[in-house]
């Protein structure tokens, strides 16, 4: 709860990058967190929220600018709620997408030098979104969620670009921002259900989730597979398997694999690109896609029962919970291999997993969403 609200002019020299993308300066020794700004810049803010632990406060002027300043692409930057670092220079936001990772295991997990290597840069730093949801107005028009004002109720912005769009769903937005779109309520952008990543072809349901930027899941696929190390005589688990992603490839290069995934829309897909590999199985056994909560499918006597070589693990944003890291713990696996969109999350349940008897190998991040703070991280865990 909000202690009091305060609205003053302030100069702070900025230090640091918050897990939320945002720089950090401190006012009396209270941190105050700046969106828009760098670290290493001097400048002057309106604290426009005081609670007590932190401040909020909006960039009015820059006095000294950091040298990775950049110029935005999007002439929506700043009012759309979406990207927040396209201010940055590419090459400085991948180092700081390191940084992040590096901060939040050694403040979470506690680990005081954690293996954390060089965030990989994505292949395109515009141009990369494959998917994109939008609200319409009552024109017809497409809008993104404005930039969210303290004390203000939320509001909608109309857009006729979005430059980290695909460059086909970029044509389409701008073609139907001059015309308007029939109907209410949300505007799904996407390209055909259909996705190639590596040598395999997904089909991905409108419900079902999935990567958005295709290039760098080929890569993130590369970076999981390599973790996991598949024998051919090898059995694994793919937890939160959405449409099989990674399921697709292991089933491919080892002897078993059974999917769990919660979500029914995103199993059947799975369920269809299963069916889509079997003449490259070579008389193997299909992977078995579960739908069902993953804790429950690992309380299941046929999956206790057997030997598991690897574990590769894609939970939502909140991770998991005790229980399932200690069934997974429990499963005896060599390898887990998690992959996480939310770096505090992750850092948490490694922490369990470590205490769990497994070690931290090397943490991966990629950078899948440039020009925003969001960064995927590939952890690889062995037994002993």
């Amino acid at each position: 709860m909000a202690i009091q609200t305060v609205l003053s002019y302030e100069l702070l020299v900025l230090t640091e990058l918050a897990p939320t993308g945002e720089a950090i300066g401190y006012l009396d020794g209270l941190m105050v967190l700046v969106p828009y700004a760098l670290p290493g810049e001097t400048v002057r803010v309106e604290v426009v929220e005081r609670k007590r632990t932190f401040a909020r406060a909006q960039l009015v002027e820059i006095i000294t600018p950091s040298p990775a300043r950049t110029l935005p692409l999007c002439e929506f930057f700043g009012s759309c709620a979406g990207c927040t670092w396209q201010q940055m220079r590419y090459a400085a936001q991948v180092l700081a997408k390191t940084d992040l990772v590096r901060s939040q295991l050694i403040q979470v997990a506690k680990i005081s030098d954690p293996p954390v290597r060089p965030c990989l840069s994505s292949l395109h730093a515009y141009g990369y979104r494959n998917a994109a949801q939008f609200r319409l107005l009552p024109t017809g028009h497409p809008a993104y969620t404005a930039v969210k004002q303290v004390g203000k109720p939320s509001a909608l912005i109309a857009v006729d670009e979005c430059p980290i769009l695909e460059p086909v769903l970029q044509e389409a937005l701008q073609q139907t921002a001059a015309s308007g779109v029939a109907g209410r309520g949300d505007w799904n952008l996407r390209l055909p259900d259909k996705v190639d990543v590596g040598n395999f072809s997904y089909f991905v349901g409108t419900q079902s989730p999935f990567q958005v930027n295709t290039p760098m899941t080929e890569q993130l696929v590369e970076v999981v597979i390599g973790a996991l190390e598949p024998g051919a005589d090898q059995m694994f688990l793919d937890l939160f398997c959405g449409v099989g992603l990674f399921t697709l490839p292991l089933a491919v290069m080892s002897a078993d694999v059974i999917g769990v995934e919660p979500d029914a829309t995103a199993a059947r897909d799975a369920r269809r690109n299963v069916a889509s590999i079997r003449n490259r199985l070579y008389n193997k056994v299909p992977p078995r896609i579960l739908t069902e909560g993953v804790d429950r499918a690992l309380s299941r006597p046929e999956i206790k029962a057997r030997r598991t070589h690897g574990v590769v693990v894609t939970p939502p944003s909140s991770g998991l919970n005790l229980k399932i890291c200690t069934q997974i713990a429990t499963l005896g696996a060599q390898r887990v291999v998690y992959v996480s969109s939310e770096p505090e999350t992750l850092a948490r349940d490694l922490k369990a997993l470590i205490s769990a008897g497994y070690r931290l190998d090397y943490v991966q991040p990629l950078d899948m969403r440039p020009q925003t703070h969001h960064v995927h991280v590939v952890a690889r865990l062995s037994l002993g």
